[in-house]
């Protein structure tokens, strides 16, 4: 098992992780709901 490439995948989830929550946020805060709709 490649400890370094395991790391490395972690990261850009918790990065993607932290992008979405951002996005979320951000949605909300301007109440633009579409992405309901669009799943």
């Amino acid at each position: 098992m490649d400890i370094g490439l395991s790391i490395s995948d972690s990261l850009q989830l918790n990065e993607l992780k932290i992008s979405n929550i951002a996005k979320t946020k951000t949605l909300f805060r301007n109440k633009n709901y579409s992405w309901f709709a669009n799943g």
